[in-house]
């Protein structure tokens, strides 16, 4: 698995963690292994029966379907289901998994009476302690999970009659392999699906646009790469959630090729020291150069003319398309060939970064792979910029 995908998983873990204090004093039935889901089942059940008021990670199974939801609590009256959702809204997605469970649920015997989803709140500011429930959000999803019933039971019957054919279902692969997140039988079903042809990178750009951004630049510039973290949760008094920080940066002028590299500590904001050490080390430049952070930059340094390579290349492009899953520092090296002396970090994407630069900044290995991983990057924006102005 994606070390992208590990991490957005821990996120929701530990987002999930934190909503557990909007209904404190619960009991985790959460099994620590697949081998102990039948054992998480029935001590849901008995603590059910107990009088339990609060239950985090309740299993249930019905239908030859087994779910674990995040908080089950009883009303007075009766019990309500709660699904916690580390984004800041509500997909149709989150809806139709919480109709499941209320499907699940409530055939396995338990007066339920209604379900909702928690959620982020990206429009709260932390101030000097974090306040749950001002942070979160909770949306009774009650009637549209009871109008999603039929569906749901249909969907389980079609489900269980693909478990049962003797061959993988004839489905052509398609969008839909990737919606709403990518299968786990993508490297099967895809194998021996043929590559679209490779287009030039001339044929990805856009060339006008290029030939007018790179005739008015001057000598004074630099290029610029921001490592950035959104916690999904926010760190520093003022911020909110998922706000986008920067926490270090690389830069290279245009004339003596050298790149400086700084991460700083996450104990207080980082753009604290960050915005004052870049803002000496752009002096005298007039251009920036970036690829695909221009509006943090900007957000910075308004005065400074930003441009992004990102945008001299059609957004229409397939090759995008075809690589959506990877990261921009691939996308790169894929497009212009770009071979690159340095060994191959570890980290290869700013969401694996910022895991990284929270966990053990202090570990001087981590430090050091996240100023290899800026370096590299601040490189091949250099060198791409050299590639658009040999395009004639």
């Amino acid at each position: 698995m994606p070390k992208e995908r590990l991490i957005v998983f821990q996120r929701g873990h530990k987002v999930g963690e934190l909503a557990q204090s909007l209904f404190p004093g619960g009991i985790n039935m959460s099994p620590g292994h697949p081998g102990a889901y039948r054992k998480a089942i029935i001590n849901t059940s008995q603590k059910i029966q107990e009088g339990f008021p609060v239950i985090y990670e309740a299993a249930f199974q019905h239908d030859q379907v087994l779910i674990f939801l995040d908080i089950l609590v009883h009303t007075g009256t009766g019990w309500h289901a709660y699904e916690v959702k580390s984004s800041g809204g509500i997909s149709d997605t989150y809806r139709l998994d919480a109709a499941l469970q209320y499907h699940v649920i409530r055939g396995a015997g338990i007066d339920l009476q209604g379900i909702s989803i928690i959620h982020i709140d990206k429009e709260y500011v932390l101030e000097d302690e974090l306040d749950p429930k001002k942070l979160f959000k909770i949306v009774n999803v009650t009637a549209d999970a009871v109008s999603r019933q039929e569906f749901v039971r249909q969907q389980i019957i079609r489900e269980k009659e693909a478990l049962e054919l003797a061959h993988s279902p004839k489905i052509d692969v398609g969008d839909h392999c990737r919606e709403p997140y990518d299968c786990d039988f993508i490297g099967h079903c895809w194998k021996n699906v043929p590559k679209k042809p490779e287009q030039e990178a001339r044929q990805q750009l856009d060339i006008e646009n290029i030939k007018k951004i790179t005739t008015a630049i001057s000598s004074q510039t630099a290029f610029l790469k921001l490592n950035v973290m959104l916690p999904a949760v926010p760190m520093y008094k003022g911020t909110h959630p998922y706000q986008s920080i920067a926490f270090g940066y690389s830069i290279r002028n245009k004339d003596d090729g050298q790149v400086k590299s700084l991460i700083f500590g996450h104990e207080s904001n980082p753009e604290e020291k960050l915005i004052p050490a870049l803002t000496s080390d752009i002096k005298g430049i007039d251009n920036i150069i970036c690829f695909g952070q221009s509006y943090l930059i900007k957000k910075m340094f308004p005065e400074i003319k930003v441009l992004d390579l990102k945008d001299m290349i059609l957004n229409d492009s397939d090759f995008f398309n075809e690589m959506k899953d990877r990261s921009e520092l691939e996308k790169l090296r894929i497009m212009f060939k770009i071979q690159q002396k340095e060994a191959r970090p570890a980290y290869l994407s700013d969401a694996v970064a910022e895991h990284y630069f929270l966990k053990d900044l202090n570990d001087d290995e981590v430090r050091s792979n996240l100023e290899i991983y800026s370096q590299i990057w601040v490189k091949s924006i250099h060198e791409l910029f050299i590639q658009f102005l040999n395009i004639k």
